[in-house]
């Protein structure tokens, strides 16, 4: 569970304004010229993830992980895909300004980049905390942010605590050598699961 003080930001596609299930006086977001406004639907994806980890206890739809921790939203795809006008590494300074300890990006792929690589390092060097989703595409291939060693990589999990058939399982041995920070370092909950 998460402890006073701390501040989640979830990079996706946005916050469904006109969802009821959100404590909207903790949630802040940066605008963004390629993406639009973050607090407008962009897919939705983001509203499903921001309410899998914050969704308040209020009678209404569901109940985050932690309810009601205080969020903020960067807005990196909208509906018609990536429209950001930088880069997740921009992405991760904009959640250290508005004083988020904790990353979590449900998306992933293509090749590793020292920019990006750099900056989760030096938000975790800060005693933060990166999470990124392992990948959909069911392969043991090495999906990115959630490749970076400074980047906890997460598997999704069926309701019977069985790894998802679709989940990304890269080798933890590089080279003969274990490397820990470069494969699933744990699953949750990612089949069939109910959000905001």
């Amino acid at each position: 569970s998460l402890q006073s003080g701390q501040k989640v930001c979830v990079i996706d596609s946005g916050l469904d304004a006109s969802n009821p299930d959100f404590d909207r006086s903790v949630i802040t977001g940066s605008n963004d010229s390629g993406t639009g406004n973050w607090d407008l639907n962009g897919g939705p994806h983001g509203t499903h993830v921001a309410g899998t980890v914050g969704a308040v206890d209020n009678g209404v739809g569901v109940i985050g992980m932690a309810p009601g921790v205080p969020m903020h939203i960067v807005k990196v795809f909208n509906a018609s895909g990536w429209g950001y006008s930088s880069d997740l590494a921009h992405a991760a300074d904009k959640c250290t300004e508005a004083g988020a300890n904790i990353i979590t990006m449900s998306l992933g792929g293509g090749a590793a980049n020292s920019t990006e690589e750099n900056a989760f390092n030096a938000f975790t060097s800060n005693g933060g905390l990166v999470l990124a989703a392992a990948g959909n595409d069911g392969n043991n291939v090495r999906s990115f942010p959630a490749g970076y060693k400074s980047v906890m990589m997460i598997g999704a999990n069926d309701a019977d605590d069985n790894i998802a058939s679709f989940s990304q399982y890269p080798s933890c041995i590089n080279n003969g050598i274990t490397d820990d920070g470069h494969c699933i370092e744990i699953t949750a909950g990612g089949v069939d699961t109910l959000s905001a």
